[in-house]
């Protein structure tokens, strides 16, 4: 054999050397095939429902918030898991409102949403028409989860208006908010029940109603005037008003009519004196009617209300002899 000269040598060194580097990367993909393709081991299978509510959330927060299309994203359980729905609503913080105001005028209906950040309130607009605030009002609920939803009105003849354009027959409207503040200062238990058929129950803890009507439902229904009020109730166009007047222990019904117009009037006013339509709280000279309700509570409540305008026709045909009589 003849001997190698020093190029030669070199050339023989560097093929040995790129040789054994194939060689390494063979054995490393081989070794990557066998671990990728091996079973995994058999894992015990996670009860979701049976998981506490805490470690859901935390499981849903590393869940995407900004797209709809992936199946990894929130919107996605939501789409797909009925009874997750609640659940995720309440950690899509990015589109929470710390309030959505709805105040209806005589003239005008004002829309406000306040979201707490250095901006402050980020959406308000007043509207004359109630098809339009109606519409506005449904896109806003539609896509914001909102801590407080105010409702207030002083003619229940708008109210009632608005309400017809809000949610008309056969419409899917749903409000997700954690808290309802009913502000309408006279009876509005018609109303109210209509609202609350549109709350996502499951999200609401607690209904905060002004209405002398509903609050002090349980001492009327006691009362010697409570023949007279079921009397009265069914009437679309006469609602009843409750005041309380804590330092004379003095209540004062008053029926309110309202005239073709829309605008509301005093019609009849009974005053009785009870101490036992009084709690020992209850110190203001003028007692503001204002109570905090849970879903369950005033949903409850508004059942026993109508439980107790129903009476027989021998009942109502003795009650209105006696009235006659009189």
């Amino acid at each position: 054999m003849g001997v190698l000269t020093m190029g030669e040598e070199l050339l023989c060194t560097a093929v040995s050397v790129v040789l054994h580097i194939f060689v390494q990367i063979s054995h490393l993909v081989d070794f990557g095939k066998r671990c990728f393709t091996r079973a995994p081991p058999s894992l015990d299978p996670i009860d979701w429902p049976a998981m506490p509510r805490v470690a859901q959330e935390k499981v849903i927060d590393y869940l995407d918030i900004k797209t709809r299309s992936t199946n990894c994203s929130r919107y996605a359980l939501r789409r797909c898991s009925k009874s997750d729905q609640a659940l995720v609503e309440r950690t899509l913080k990015t589109i929470e409102a710390e309030f959505v105001f709805l105040k209806i005028f005589d003239d005008k209906i004002d829309v406000d949403v306040m979201q707490k950040t250095f901006r402050g309130m980020f959406y308000f607009k007043t509207f004359t028409c109630p098809n339009e605030a109606a519409m506005v009002l449904r896109s806003i609920l539609k896509r914001v989860l909102t801590k407080n939803l105010v409702i207030e009105c002083h003619k229940i003849h708008n109210l009632r208006r608005f309400l017809d354009a809000w949610a008309p027959e056969g419409h899917n409207v749903k409000i997700r908010t954690m808290k309802l503040t009913w502000n309408c200062q006279m009876e509005s238990a018609r109303e109210l029940r209509r609202v609350l058929a549109l709350v996502q129950s499951d999200l609401v803890t607690e209904v905060l109603v002004n209405d002398g009507f509903l609050i002090n439902l349980d001492w009327l229904m006691r009362s010697k005037f409570w023949n007279l009020l079921k009397a009265v109730y069914p009437h679309q166009d006469v609602f009843i008003d409750i005041q309380k007047h804590c330092s004379l222990k003095v209540v004062e019904i008053y029926f309110v009519g309202v005239d073709e117009n829309g605008s509301c009037y005093k019609k009849e006013v009974l005053r009785t004196e009870d101490p036992s339509a009084f709690n020992e709280d209850d110190v203001d000279s003028i007692y503001l009617p204002r109570q905090t309700f849970t879903f369950l509570e005033i949903t409850e409540t508004l059942k026993r209300l109508e439980v107790g305008l129903q009476w027989d026709e021998e009942e109502k045909s003795s009650w209105l002899g006696q009235k006659n009589q009189v």
